[in-house]
């Protein structure tokens, strides 16, 4: 059985009695505009499909899975490149029927007179929610069981997760290598995609934020425009996409090479932060724990530098760190880069094994009169992908892009 049909029997199993629908980007069958890429990550979890205007059939009784797809168009090929049949889908793709869209309403009727029960995604797909609102069913929105399901990652999933993280950290290895003063932040994105591309895609799994000096301390910078100055530091957080699945990781450098006494105490800052919340990573544990373990750590070295003044305690429950400090410690990985399920933030989330997830202290100093001037514009994050394990964590993307200071100088002088 295939990853995709063992996703839909599980699916079937957790549902019960009733039918699943669910589509991709359906359209009005007149429209021809050209196709964007982008398709729904629910769709192809459990078919692996993206082609546009598609839609599932599972019945959750027999796992009887039905496909309907656009025919095959041969002036479309001529724009568009090779195309399928539904029925080429069916026989690659495991499915026990395939038929036309433009059959869907027929086919419809017939199912939905049999059975009344059905789960979609209410809100993901507009035409296929009015297409539903026409019948008398009993309707319960799929995204909750869905979000709960890809939270846990099957085997196939993993070793996706892992090639997008491998492939990640050798390009950020790359493209630290070729810092210098004076270079563009759009030069060093350029290393990156080259290196995606080399090792086997196209696609990166979010805009690339290449943030030097004070550009580093605006958490979601896209302009990658600067110029790089020799004594600043450059964060750089990208990641590539393999096989649909994300990676995401963060790194923060000194442009010259080596960090200066400053920079060096808030990065160790950040670095002790991150790992002392991997240290907390494990099946069962809440995940307000490995927050709590960074907080810890960033809270006493604003304390220690002099940002804030105060108890450790007093500081985290008046929340007054959020000036430096002002994202959560993490979010999941998967289909998405800050995937579905709850969020760790919730009280009662705890750890399980095959969960991704990403980890990402930082500290965002921005000018303030009450603050050293060595201080301002420093902007610092170190994130990582880790797969909870039945022990522990793995975190899969550290080995290959080195994060110590000591590490990260000898990388850049070619040393390493």
């Amino acid at each position: 059985m295939n990853p995709f049909a063992k996703r839909r029997k599980k699916l079937s199993q957790l549902i019960g009695d009733g039918l699943v629908i669910i589509s991709n980007r359906l359209r009005d069958t007149q429209d021809r505009n050209t196709e964007s890429k982008k398709y729904d990550n629910n769709f192809f979890y459990l078919t692996g499909l993206t082609k546009p205007n598609s839609l599932l059939v599972l019945d959750t009784n027999t796992h009887h899975a039905t496909f309907f797809g656009s025919e095959k168009q041969p002036q479309e090929e001529i724009w568009l490149g090779e195309q399928l049949n539904p029925q080429d889908i069916k026989a690659q793709h495991g499915f026990d029927k395939a038929y036309c869209i433009n059959e869907l309403d027929s086919q419809l009727l017939s199912i939905l007179t049999q059975q009344r029960t059905v789960f979609w995604p209410i809100g993901s797909d507009p035409i296929l929610d009015k297409k539903l609102a026409h019948y008398k069913i009993q309707h319960h929105n799929l995204l909750d069981t869905l979000s709960a399901m890809r939270l846990i990652k099957d085997k196939v999933e993993i070793q996706h997760l892992k090639t997008a993280g491998k492939i990640s950290a050798l390009a950020h290895q790359h493209a630290i290598k070729t810092i210098r003063p004076e270079q563009y932040e759009y030069q060093i994105e350029s290393e990156l995609l080259y290196q995606f591309m080399q090792q086997g895609t196209r696609l990166t799994a979010y805009e690339s934020i290449i943030a030097s000096g004070k550009n580093a301390c605006t958490l979601h910078y896209s302009e990658n425009s600067a110029q790089l100055k020799s004594g600043e530091l450059l964060l750089i957080d990208a990641g590539c996409k393999w096989q649909g699945y994300t990676s995401d990781i963060t790194r923060t450098v000194p442009v010259n090479g080596r960090f200066n006494s400053i920079q060096k105490i808030v990065y160790e800052i950040v670095l002790e932060a991150q790992l002392a919340a991997i240290r907390t990573i494990r099946p069962h544990v809440n995940c307000q724990e490995i927050e709590r373990a960074a907080l810890n750590i960033l809270v006493q070295g604003m304390v220690d530098l002099k940002l804030l003044n105060g108890s450790i305690e007093g500081i985290i429950e008046n929340k007054t760190y959020q000036q430096f400090y002002m994202h959560g410690i993490g979010h999941w990985l998967g289909l998405d880069v800050h995937d579905v399920g709850e969020k760790m933030s919730q009280p009662d989330l705890k750890l399980l094994p095959n969960m991704c997830l990403a980890v990402e202290p930082g500290l965002y100093i921005r000018p303030n009169p009450d603050i050293p001037t060595a201080l301002h514009h420093i902007g610092i994050r170190i994130e990582d992908d880790i797969l909870v394990t039945q022990t522990g964590c793995e975190v899969y993307t550290a080995s290959d892009v080195p994060k110590s200071v000591q590490s990260i100088e000898d990388m850049m002088r070619g040393t390493t």
